[in-house]
């Protein structure tokens, strides 16, 4: 008996015809322009409190312009800070935008460098935050203090299994 090469099935010529079709669509023709944001709106985050002490932010529907400043536009700087740096602060307080646009965070580790360096923040928050820092136009607008709820590991090495 002599084999008879099996004939194409219509069915597989057309899911050819769509996978084809389907990969030139995709991976060839350029997608399309989204809609630009409004971003003459001022900034307004949805706060949802979730009824503890934990607030949630909506970060979708934040916008920025082209003129920060004169729209009066707040900013954050979030810093994870392990080590008191003294040139960090130096330079927070060179900032030339308007400090009263400015909030701060800091995340301060659990355990004896985080008591060092939360003891050290407290001290130039004071010394900003206070009358004396309102007189001098440094008063920043919103101060933050996270600290960790664990201890961080003292090393990160690895240690694993040593193949000869």
């Amino acid at each position: 008996m002599k084999h008879r090469p099996r004939t194409n099935n219509i069915v597989t010529t057309i899911l050819s015809i769509l996978l084809i079709g389907g990969f030139l669509y995709f991976f060839i023709i350029p997608p399309q322009q989204t809609a630009q944001p409004n971003i003459d709106r001022p900034f307004q985050p949805s706060k949802r409190n979730s009824g503890g002490i934990i607030t949630r932010f909506d970060l979708r529907n934040i916008t920025a312009t082209r003129n920060a400043l004169a729209n009066k536009e707040r900013i954050l700087i979030l810093t994870p800070i392990a080590r008191w740096y003294d040139e960090y602060w130096q330079n927070l307080m060179k900032l030339s935008y308007p400090h009263e646009l400015i909030d701060l965070g800091f995340i301060v580790p659990k355990g004896f460098e985080g008591d060092q360096v939360l003891e050290k923040l407290k001290a130039k928050l004071r010394e900003t935050q206070g009358s004396k820092g309102a007189q001098t136009g440094k008063k920043f607008n919103l101060v933050t203090l996270l600290r960790q709820d664990v201890e961080v590991p003292m090393s990160q090495d690895e240690k694993g299994i040593v193949l000869l």
